[in-house]
């Protein structure tokens, strides 16, 4: 389940936020795109936004049982 893809175009980079992790994505050619890694996220953190600017990749996830709704904050390489 997803919500968001991202398409970063410096990095050539398509994040895409799914219930438990973000699938990194690198273009290779037009038609041609490599999957690069999964990162951690939260249950059901699939919404999600990239700041290229900042270098900055934010993913938000919901409450759940006794945890609070967080944003997580990952540094794009």
């Amino acid at each position: 389940m997803t919500d968001d893809m991202t398409f970063d175009p410096t990095s050539k980079r398509i994040y895409v936020p799914c219930t438990e992790f973000t699938v990194v994505y690198v273009e290779r050619d037009r038609d041609h795109y490599e999957e690069l890694g999964r990162i951690p996220t939260e249950f059901r953190a699939k919404t999600a936004i990239m700041v290229p600017q900042l270098k900055r990749f934010y993913v938000a996830a919901p409450a759940r049982d006794a945890s609070a709704a967080t944003v997580k904050v990952y540094v794009v390489q």
